[in-house]
């Protein structure tokens, strides 16, 4: 009798503890169409969804829609620089499944190091929404991401692990 093998690796949950909403346990998306209404109308938001729906691989695909009310929301919030921020992610979950995220982004790009290409800035800040949680740790700094054009294979490792297995999964089972 073989032994079943286990889902995943002592480095790839590694990188769920790490970096996952999660804890011992991992939160994520449930295996969907998952609608993304864009209020501020970026003009390459479609090219972010393909990046990031590329690195799950078909589990969950993110896609835009004109439905206001969609789970996942991207806005203008001006406020943000007065926090000194670029931008900001909300995400919602309940049992395991995140079911809404919002993304606000401040609408003054050059405060942000974006003149021209905020491009980096909605790929990096929809790490969130898939499940990455970029605050647990460091990985990219500011002048990093504002030069953020691929996904940093840290953050492809994460996901990819975090998308083979179901919500809920608990990370310390076979240790």
């Amino acid at each position: 009798m073989v032994k079943n093998l286990p889902l995943l690796t002592s480095q790839e949950k590694e990188l769920l503890k790490g970096f996952g909403w999660g804890n011992s346990k991992t939160i994520r998306w449930p295996d969907s169409y998952i609608e993304v209404f864009d209020t501020t109308n970026y003009s390459r938001m479609q090219e972010v969804l393909e990046e990031w729906n590329q690195v799950i691989e078909g589990k969950v695909s993110f896609y835009l829609s004109d439905n206001p009310c969609s789970p996942v929301k991207i806005t203008y919030e001006h406020t943000l620089r007065e926090q000194s921020m670029c931008g900001h992610v909300d995400t919602h979950w309940r049992n395991y499944r995140l079911y809404a995220a919002e993304i606000t982004i401040n609408p003054d790009f050059s405060f942000c190091g974006f003149p021209e290409d905020n491009f980096g800035l909605y790929l990096h800040l929809f790490a969130g929404v898939v499940g990455f949680d970029a605050w647990k740790g460091t990985t990219v700094d500011r002048r990093e991401w504002q030069e953020f054009t691929l996904i940093p294979d840290i953050m492809q490792r994460m996901i990819k692990s975090l998308y083979k297995i179901p919500t809920g999964y608990d990370l310390d089972r076979d240790l």
